[in-house]
């Protein structure tokens, strides 16, 4: 068995949801309060019962994808090819890490405070980890150059969340801009930004 799976930590969330109380109010998980559209489901039902339950090809249905592509409209990523769909965004954070990071020489940054599984990611996976704190003077408002100036030389990736988890923060045009700018500013290897939009809509 990987030894790193006994040096992780349970989930702190999870340990606090066990132990609320009946006149608790639960603000804990990101669990929607609305049911689902009936109608969603009657079309899942339909579209299994004329085409069967088959593999997706490995990045997802090629329809979703270019769904997906269309509707986000990222610069650069306007193409289906560039889409991945994941089981959700914990697995979408596992493989960006799992492929941008070597865990021999490559350090992850996460700006705090942060959603717990990035660390616990980072650790199974044996990468480096570096943190650095958003500001409660300043109300945790993202700060650009305060996240760049935290960038080392191992740096290979930077996790950040817009609206942030916990903090409910999005990040400025101005902030996100100050970040960009000292990243290109920045000699040596490029540094990925991985940006976790799980609250973006």
């Amino acid at each position: 068995m990987n030894p790193r799976v006994n040096e992780i930590s349970g989930s702190l969330i999870r340990e606090m949801h066990a132990r609320k109380r009946p006149t608790s109010i639960d603000l804990g998980l990101g669990e929607p309060s609305l049911l689902p559209n009936p109608q969603h489901f009657e079309r899942a039902l339909h579209y299994v019962a004329e085409h069967g339950v088959k593999y997706t090809p490995n990045a997802g249905d090629s329809e979703l994808r270019e769904a997906i592509a269309a509707h986000y409209r990222y610069p650069t990523m306007e193409r289906a090819d560039r889409v991945c769909v994941t089981v959700g965004s914990q697995e979408a954070m596992y493989v960006a890490l799992k492929t941008l990071l070597d865990p021999a020489r490559d350090e992850l940054l996460v700006v705090e405070p942060a959603f717990p599984s990035y660390a616990k990611m980072a650790a199974l996976e044996g990468v480096s980890l570096r943190s650095v704190e958003m500001q409660a003077k300043d109300g945790f408002a993202f700060d650009g150059e305060r996240i760049a100036a935290a960038v080392s030389a191992r740096t290979r990736a930077i996790v950040l969340c817009s609206p942030s988890n916990p903090t409910a923060r999005v990040i400025t045009t101005a902030a996100a801009e100050a970040l960009t700018r000292a990243l290109q500013r920045r000699d040596g290897e490029p540094v990925w930004l991985i940006h976790d939009e799980i609250y973006r809509e």
